[in-house]
């Protein structure tokens, strides 16, 4: 499949049409090496496994994005007529290698997936479900100087979250690459979660953190990134630095709402002197 293409699929549903139909028309006696083409994976392989996983994983976004539209008999139409997917991903009744990919995937069936994605992005449009912004290029940025700031040992200094930390960012990197198959929202969706993990540590984990006002703005400054990709944001600059504040809010909260465990202290808010003062540590 040609990736530079697919990044205008604004949903999940969209993603996974693309690459279902790509399997049906493989030119490919069989659906295991229909999935292998297409995949450009070995059979059999922790490569192949892992994006055949990515695949069902949009199935399952679809499921979960149609629980947000409206009416109810929307709901219910397009999640049963969305079910067959889940054959067509796994095969349950059929031999992988003995089973030719064009008897396998109806058009009907193909042309109901992407009309599902439709409807999503005709209700969902401009959200995280269905971002019409894909330029990646700044969330790629922001990625790899967070990649490379894990990659030490410096500044985080709980090994269990950095190793997470960089886990998570490695597969966010790893989805930027492959947009063009699972798609943009697959993007956000993860980003979501890392960013997730971020702000929660900020809050529940402040002494394995060095610099926490560098880890703040680093954060938010990714933040933005994906809520620009995700379309809720129109600019970067003012947007970073509320951003920010957003985040020393959620701190400040926290650090009101929550006893220290046996193996954290609260850390100082960042207001009058003791805050400036740790603030600049």
């Amino acid at each position: 499949m040609d990736n530079s293409a697919k990044l205008s699929a604004p949903t999940s549903a969209h993603a996974l049409y693309e690459i279902l139909r790509s399997v049906k028309y493989s030119d490919v006696p069989t659906v295991a090496r229909a999935w292998v083409k297409v995949l450009d994976a070995e059979w059999g392989t922790p490569r192949f496994a892992e994006r055949h996983g990515e695949a069902s994983r949009l199935l399952n976004e679809t499921f979960t994005q149609i629980k947000s539209l409206a009416p109810e008999q929307v709901r219910e139409r397009q999640r049963s007529f969305a079910s067959w997917c889940w054959k067509a991903l796994t095969m349950p009744d059929s031999s992988w290698e003995d089973t030719h990919p064009l008897s396998l995937i109806s058009e009907e069936h193909l042309n109901y997936l992407a009309n599902t994605g439709d409807i999503i992005a005709s209700q969902l449009g401009g959200t995280a479900l269905a971002p019409g912004y894909t330029d990646l290029t700044d969330l790629r940025a922001q990625c790899e100087e967070w990649v490379s700031v894990l990659s030490g040992q410096t500044e985080i200094v709980g090994e269990p979250l950095r190793r997470q930390l960089l886990g998570q960012m490695h597969h966010l990197l790893w989805l930027i690459d492959e947009a063009g198959t699972f798609g943009v929202s697959r993007v956000v969706e993860h980003g979501d979660q890392v960013t997730g993990t971020l702000v929660r540590a900020a809050y529940t984990q402040p002494s394995k953190i060095r610099v926490r006002s560098e880890f703040r703005k680093r954060t938010a400054r990714l933040t933005v990134a994906l809520g620009l990709v995700a379309g809720a944001l129109t600019g970067v600059g003012a947007s970073v630095e509320a951003a920010t504040q957003d985040l020393l809010a959620i701190e400040q909260l926290a650090h009101t709402a929550m006893p220290a465990g046996p193996s954290e202290t609260r850390p100082p808010t960042d207001c009058g002197p003791a805050g400036a003062a740790h603030q600049a540590r």
